[in-house]
């Protein structure tokens, strides 16, 4: 019996060859290039150009910096503010800004300076030009450290000793309390924002205590001393009442040092006939710019414009170039036009230089108010 073709006959293909089935033809497909690693190269070559070109900035910052420290010079930048028409003479603008500290801070991008510091330098230059004829020092400050308000109140003082043609206004701007108040008190004037904060005369010393802490989890600290008090004020010992007398005197000190400025500062211009009357508010209390003018601590409330009035009229002056100088701190890596600042709660927002609050692991007097 014979058989019909078979499928492959009935399809029509060709018969198999004596060597067997032909193989099945394959067909090759090209893959396109992966546009997903593409953009990856690219990308990764951005961020190595920028990496580069940071630590390119980097070093040539270092450089300056290691420059600008072995010269020992200052550099603040001056802006002209105003003019008024033919105007030679000028009136200077330095500020005070923030936290008052004494400490320079080393950066990769050069010498962050403390406030006393960049002060110094402002009023270098103040001095050195004779064309200035009155000085405006702005306040923005809730006080800091008690030697550095010390040593600003110190150069201030002695300025308008060496300069005594030249009169000194402060401008108080948001909060001028405590160390801020303390080196205002050498101005011959003293104008204050309708806004502004101020007052807060007195002394404070922040002292950690964490003994009962450690107690509770077993660690003892022993401290080998020449001396019982020694060790005062250690966060790792129970605060005792000899270590409170003992600080009490020191601040006592402090403070006392804290009303003898403010009275010879203001006791004229305040009508004052003894201390008296400034013990009366001298408790650490802030007070509002119309509290501050009541009680002789400012002479007038304004804006900026009525304390450049107020410098015109006291330095006797119809015309006048307002030249502010002021420090430029150096720049940070993502910040390039000037260094970060920290802010701390006051109750009044206030940028802070980076020097930030002291250290509180052992006792610091300050000049602040930190409510």
């Amino acid at each position: 019996m014979e058989q019909g073709p078979g499928p492959e006959q009935q399809s029509g293909s060709q018969p198999s060859s004596q060597y067997g089935a032909q193989p099945p033809q394959q067909t090759i497909v090209q893959r396109r290039p992966s546009r997903a690693g593409f953009w990856i190269a690219i990308i990764f070559g951005i961020l190595l150009l920028f990496s580069a070109g940071m630590n390119m900035i980097l070093l040539v910052r270092t450089f300056m910096g290691l420059g600008a420290g072995m010269h020992g010079e200052f550099q603040p930048s001056t802006d002209e503010y105003y003019s008024d028409a033919g105007a030679r003479d000028k009136i200077a603008v330095i500020s005070v800004e923030g936290l008052i500290n004494d400490v320079d801070e080393k950066t990769p991008f050069g010498t962050m300076l403390s406030q006393l510091s960049a002060f110094e330098g402002q009023l270098s230059k103040v001095r050195s030009d004779p064309r200035v004829k009155a000085l405006i020092v702005e306040v923005n400050s809730p006080g800091g450290y008690v030697t550095a308000s010390d040593e600003i109140h110190h150069l201030l003082a002695n300025f308008k000793k060496e300069r005594s043609d030249i009169p000194v206004i402060v401008f108080m701007k948001d909060v001028a309390a405590s160390g801020g108040y303390y080196i205002s008190a050498p101005a011959d004037k003293i104008v204050a924002m309708p806004t502004c904060t101020t007052g807060s005369i007195g002394v404070i010393a922040m002292i950690i205590n964490v003994k009962e802490g450690l107690d509770k989890i077993g660690v003892k600290v022993h401290a080998i001393k020449s001396g019982k008090m020694k060790d005062a004020g250690s966060p790792f010992k129970d605060f005792t009442d000899d270590d409170r007398q003992y600080f009490q005197k020191h601040i006592d000190g402090m403070y006392a040092r804290f009303l003898e400025v403010v009275y010879e500062g203001r006791r004229d211009a305040a009508g004052w006939k003894d201390d008296a009357a400034l013990r009366e508010i001298a408790d650490g209390r802030v007070f509002s710019a119309a509290e501050a003018k009541a009680n002789g601590l400012i002479d007038e409330i304004g804006h900026f414009e009525r304390a450049l009035e107020v410098a015109k009229s006291e330095a006797k002056l119809t015309n006048a170039t307002v030249v502010r100088y002021h420090y430029v701190p150096p720049p940070s890596i993502f910040g390039l036009g000037g260094a970060n600042t920290t802010t701390i709660n006051t109750g009044v927002n206030v940028n802070l230089n980076t020097g930030g609050l002291p250290e509180m692991d052992s006792p610091r007097f300050l000049y602040l108010w930190k409510p």
